[in-house]
């Protein structure tokens, strides 16, 4: 899960369906707990949890204030972020999961 991931999927849309000019991204900065991005629009920032095999969480998200274009994918994005519950990996790529076990996000590794 460390490294750089790029969003690819919301829910069960894929963002190349959405008006993104640059995809929403993420950093895991291990072992500090932090993370970094980009939402679309905005930077962002802000802590992350690991507990046990696949529980994560996600806390003090905060971003930059620019004006977004409101069909972008950045609400959903961090909407997706704070309902996250779960992760698992799936054939390479990163998939963020409710508490019902619903995907709401899913990212590939940045090169």
């Amino acid at each position: 899960m460390h490294g750089s991931w790029i969003l690819i999927q919301l829910g069960d849309e894929p963002l190349a369906a959405m008006a993104a000019p640059q995809p929403p991204r993420i950093q895991f900065q291990h072992p500090e707990g932090r993370i970094v991005g980009f939402t679309g629009c905005n930077r962002m920032m802000g802590g992350y949890s690991v507990n046990g095999e696949r529980d994560l969480s996600f806390d003090q998200l905060g971003s930059t204030q620019r004006a977004c274009m409101p069909s972008g994918p950045e609400g959903r994005f961090i909407q997706g972020l704070s309902e996250t519950a779960h992760y698992r990996l799936d054939k390479g790529e990163l998939v963020f999961i409710d508490a019902e076990n619903a995907d709401l996000l899913r990212f590939r590794k940045a090169d």
